[in-house]
């Protein structure tokens, strides 16, 4: 018998013990996996049903995580379908993680209640972290309010800075003597900038220029008004002066900011961390100034530097925190206007009567608080605001559960972190509609008990109850007004699209539009007759 036989005798026996092995192999895997199926999604639940469900997945650790950063208003939707749209708490997987879902109204009612068991400390320390404040920093915020020497604000409750700092927006934010002061020098300073003098000196808001009338992009135009205006009302001029490209990194962070709370790593959210660390600097730099180079901020931002001075964080880190206070106030303002313009132009009859409502209540006064106040009072204008709101909103809140607690008749897991999705209350077919998937602007004016509806919560709710949407209601109303009343604004192309939202990245606040969509239009100085 040849050495070369008994090799080739050799090489055929190796070759079918390693086919044999990979087929044992793989029968063992595809075993482990119907059995872990099983076990997962079949038999845990039925031996425990006081526990949310679970959505299904095929691959272990891994979940739902790929269609989530997907579409993750598709992955709560198709959850919500997947067990009958009872509308009961579920969860997710993501990453080994397990998030809850809470889509009924009711549910989220007490999830505001639930303080103790549902905490929103977690995410306020991550969202100093992803803003890069030091470790340092962050724990000063928490110190117990004793070990600050220096603080001025009243803190009857003994609350750390990071809960204290709540009761300081609201302070500001909400309706009073200090909220008046900082809505006149906004709405002042939006009035300023609505005349056809400022709109031809806003070359990224131009597409083509000339005397009587100019071709503008809708998109800029509302995005530098607004954004300006808001930055100089909360933290006076000095913040542009030091970084004239700030606003554009922060819209470009803004926009890809879900990034950062997903935790999506390099190199696919590079350019967002990029243009964070661009803005943090800037803020960095601004509380770097000497206070009389910026004594002209809002009494909030004041407020919060000397609090966090107190607690001895340093100007990087005072910044980092006014950046995510910032990020915040400019997030979803200027979008709402947007969307409020896109549909008043894009329907000849709704725009002539809007515009004549704005032309009636502008035309009685020169002063921009004034004119908010009539704008107020025009129904058709506060129900397309309340429609924006409720098509154009996807914001969530998040809790983490601190421990094991009921709701909607389901047990909760402590250490789990729980999301409302407000999008899937604020487009419920059962309560707003069988149209509730399609922008209607007289929605609200046909039906006004709606805007008191439970599943009408675009603002949230408890203890993240935001506390701009007064002054938000009324930059949006004068912005809006002041389009209506002091120019003649058309479509560019009368038969063209409209911009879509872009509902399949995840997002905090209101939707913005698609990558590349905008709306051209014709704007001249208004002809009153």
């Amino acid at each position: 018998m040849s050495a070369a036989y008994l090799g080739r005798v050799y090489a055929t026996w190796c070759n079918a013990s390693a086919s044999l092995t990979a087929y044992y192999l793989g029968a063992f895997c595809l075993s482990a996996l119907v059995i872990w199926r099983f076990w997962r999604f079949t038999l845990q639940p039925a031996l425990s049903p006081h526990y949310a469900r679970r959505l299904p997945y095929s691959i272990p650790v891994l979940g739902q995580a790929l269609s989530f950063f997907r579409d993750a208003e598709g992955t709560m939707t198709g959850g919500r379908l997947h067990f009958k749209n009872t509308r009961e708490p579920f969860a997710l997987t993501v990453m080994g993680e397990t998030i809850y879902i809470l889509t009924s109204s009711a549910d989220v009612s007490a999830l505001y209640r639930r303080t103790e068991d549902l905490t929103f400390d977690a995410y306020i320390t991550d969202t100093m972290t992803n803003m890069g404040a030091s470790i340092d920093a962050t724990r000063r915020m928490w110190e117990a309010p004793q070990q600050r020497s220096k603080a001025q604000f009243a803190n009857p409750k003994n609350e750390p800075l990071a809960h204290l700092s709540l009761t300081i927006f609201q302070h500001q934010l909400h309706p009073g003597q200090p909220m008046k002061e900082l809505e006149k020098v906004l709405l002042d300073r939006i009035g300023e900038m609505m005349s056809w003098k400022r709109l031809q000196k806003t070359p990224k808001a131009i597409v083509t220029s000339g005397e009587q009338t100019m071709t503008v992009s809708l998109l800029e135009w509302t995005t530098s008004v607004m954004l300006t205006s808001a930055t100089e009302a909360f933290f006076g001029k000095a913040l542009l002066k030091i970084d004239s490209d700030m606003l554009d990194n922060y819209s470009y962070f803004d926009k890809h900011s879900w990034k950062l709370i997903y935790k999506i790593p390099p190199p696919w959210s590079t350019g967002m961390r990029k243009a964070r660390d661009a803005v943090r600097s800037t803020f960095g730099n601004y509380f770097s100034l000497p206070v009389e180079e910026r004594n002209d901020s809002c009494w909030m931002v004041k407020a919060l530097e000397v609090e966090m001075k107190a607690c001895g964080i340093g100007p990087q880190d005072i910044g980092a925190y006014l950046m995510s206070i910032y990020w915040v106030i400019n997030g979803n303002a200027w979008k709402l206007a947007f969307w409020m313009l896109v549909h008043i132009l894009n329907d000849e009859s709704l725009l002539t009567e809007v515009q004549k409502e704005a032309r009636e209540s502008v035309a009685l006064t020169d002063d921009p608080s004034a004119m908010v106040e009539h704008l107020e009072k025009s129904a058709l204008l506060l129900s397309i605001w309340n429609e924006a709101l409720r098509f154009c909103t996807s914001a969530i809140t998040i809790r983490d559960v601190a421990r094991e607690t009921e709701i909607g008749g389901k047990m909760l897991k402590a250490g789990a972190r729980v999301i409302v999705p407000y999008k899937q209350m604020l487009r419920d077919p059962e309560v707003f509609g069988h149209d509730a998937d399609t922008f209607s602007p007289r929605r609200f004016l046909e039906n006004k008990q709606l805007a008191k509806s439970p599943s009408f919560r675009p603002f949230g709710g408890g203890i993240t109850y935001c506390p701009g949407r007064f002054l938000a209601r009324k930059e949006v109303l004068l912005f809006v007004g002041l389009v209506m009343a002091r120019f003649d604004v058309r479509k560019k192309d009368p038969s063209g699209p409209v911009p879509r939202l872009e509902e399949k990245r995840p997002c905090l606040g209101v939707l913005s539009a698609r990558d590349g969509d905008d709306l051209l239009v014709s704007v001249s100085q208004a002809t009153v007759s």
